[in-house]
């Protein structure tokens, strides 16, 4: 699945962040030119990951933008808000589509506003929304996965977890909330 392999991808290179930056809350406002480049490969991961999953359960779909994905998504996974996603190295739960029905998602907010304005929202490419980003790209692709690939056994991934996963490898753990 080439959307676990590019997730992969960039799980290491955050990851290999930590070296630096221990992931804990108190480093959430840290920022800089590699997490710049890390939230913009994410969030363009995570458009076309969402695209590929709409387009997989109904091909007719159109899809321009983050609307028309929103749109698309909560109505054919109505729960997909429940998510959560554990960041085991600091036993943090991050539920990154939380209240998305009533509104914006705060981590692709600050993604946009860095594309378009980089010096001005540099601060945008913080910790904080590298995981958040990070856990919405792992639910897309485990929803991939399951409702795509009907696949049930994936890659270990190293840093995130999500219920629907068994510990530390993806599988045939419990159900996911649109299961």
């Amino acid at each position: 699945m080439k959307e676990l392999d590019y997730f992969l991808a960039l799980e290491a290179e955050l990851e290999s962040s930590f070296n630096y930056i221990e992931p804990d809350e108190q480093n959430f406002r840290c920022y800089g030119a590699k997490y710049a480049s890390l939230l913009n490969a994410i969030c363009t991961e995570f458009e076309s990951s969402s695209k590929s999953l709409i387009k997989s359960q109904d091909s007719s779909k159109t899809i321009g933008n983050i609307g028309d994905i929103k749109g698309h998504l909560l109505q054919l996974f109505p729960k997909i808000e429940e998510n959560q996603v554990e960041v085991e190295r600091m036993g943090l739960f991050l539920k990154p589509f939380e209240g998305w029905s009533d509104g914006k998602l705060g981590w692709w907010s600050s993604y946009t506003e860095l594309k378009h304005n980089r010096i001005e929202n540099y601060h945008e490419a913080n910790l904080e929304n590298l995981l958040i980003a990070m856990s919405a790209l792992l639910v897309i692709t485990v929803y991939l996965s399951r409702f795509r690939d009907k696949e049930r056994s994936l890659r270990t991934c190293s840093v995130f977890w999500m219920e629907g996963m068994s510990q530390r490898l993806v599988t045939s753990g419990k159900k996911l909330p649109d299961e």
